[in-house]
């Protein structure tokens, strides 16, 4: 399911910006970040992980989850460039210029399987940090 949930995203963000509707953009890639996440509900990775003969359904959970990620980051970046950048480069791949442009064209970036088997993805600081409950509430100063 998630390799046709990246492809619709990717094509309903490019039917959005056409008509500069950057609300729909966002909210179209943010629905691949959330069918991720209610995949691995679904799919119980960390569970299956539990018995080595479940392995290599794991890889492919996990494969599928890191792959709609990357689409989701390349989809997001026009928004969040800074953001978007880091994690596409720990993922090894094409980084976004200051404006969240590419240099590549989109439906290139979006294309699945661009994450080979063995690719390495190196672990970097938090990208959005949880709120510390002794942080103030948004707009309290």
């Amino acid at each position: 399911p998630l390799p046709g949930r990246a492809r619709d995203a990717a094509f309903r963000v490019s039917a959005c910006m056409g008509e500069n509707d950057i609300g729909g953009a966002l909210s179209a890639a943010l629905g691949l970040s959330n069918a991720v996440d209610v995949f691995i509900n679904d799919t119980t990775p960390f569970k299956l992980a539990k018995d080595p003969a479940n392995m290599e359904r794991v890889g492919h959970i996990l494969y599928d989850c890191v792959e709609s990620i990357r689409i989701a980051s390349v989809l997001l970046s026009c928004a969040l460039p800074e953001k978007m950048g880091a994690l596409l480069g720990m993922m090894g791949q094409p980084v976004p210029m200051d404006d969240g442009s590419f240099e590549e064209p989109m439906d290139s970036l979006c294309a699945w399987g661009r994450l080979k088997a063995g690719d390495a993805i190196t672990k970097g600081e938090g990208l959005f940090p949880r709120a510390d409950g002794a942080d103030p509430e948004p707009g309290a100063r």
